[in-house]
Formats: C-alpha cells, structure tokens, sequence
C-alpha cells in the first residue's frame, strides 16, 4: 500500500511537487509557499516542482519577498529542488521565460524546463526524476 508524507507526497513515487498558488496579491500567497519549501528543504528529500508561470503579475512588495527568501534559502533549496518545471500555455511568453531563465542561470542553480500544460509539466518532471 503506498505510503504519504505529511504533504501528502507518496513515497513510493518519484517526488514531484506541485505549487498551484493563488493570483498575485492574495494575502498570505509567499507565506504558504514558502511554508511548504520550508518543510520540503527540511525533510531533505530530492523533488523537482511544478508550478504555474506568474504572468509578471507579482506585486513589487511580492518579488522583494521571494527574493528575500531566495537570498537567505537558496543554497539548501538547491540541495533537495533538482528541477522547476514552469507551466506557461503562451509560446510567446514561454519563449521569453526560457530567455530570462537562461540569463538568471548562474544565480539560480536549479535547472528550469517550461511545459505548455500543467499535465506536460508533470509528466516531464516525474521522467526527469525518475531518470536520474
């Protein structure tokens, strides 16, 4: 019988983590999130996420956040994060993600894939962890 974690992860399964996250501006949106990272870093477990593109719709006040996260949990998040896989249905917009993720490639360590559709994302991410 498979096993969870207290996220709900089965165990038996390669780990795969999705972060659907309310819009930008929702109160409390970074908290759960980094919450749920939080817990991932401590349980030291390898995991690839699946998450759904922002749109850039982020407040200023929401991408000072995350970077303050990312400034202080970057080096143990790279530790267990092993991928991101970013929905984005645009290919426009994906197009311009993959530009960006390849300049910030040197700051953020974790190897980012975009997929067209949340099913794309997670079937990429589980091949891509059970591969390795």
């Amino acid at each position: 019988m498979p096993t969870e974690d207290d996220l709900g992860q089965n165990l038996d399964a390669p780990p795969v983590v999705a972060l659907d996250l309310p819009p930008p501006g929702t109160p409390d949106r970074l908290r759960s999130q980094h919450d749920a990272l939080d817990r991932l870093i401590q349980n030291k477990r390898a995991f690839a996420i699946v998450t759904t593109a922002s749109g850039g719709d982020e407040t200023a006040e929401e991408r000072a956040t995350q970077a303050a996260w990312l400034k202080v949990h970057l080096n143990e998040f790279a530790q267990v994060c092993r991928a991101y896989f970013v929905v984005e249905p645009d290919v426009s917009r994906r197009a311009v993600l993959r530009q960006q993720a390849d300049k910030l490639s040197k700051a953020f360590p974790i190897p980012m894939y975009f997929a067209e559709s949340k099913n794309d994302a997670v079937a990429q991410a589980y091949k891509f962890m059970t591969n390795r």
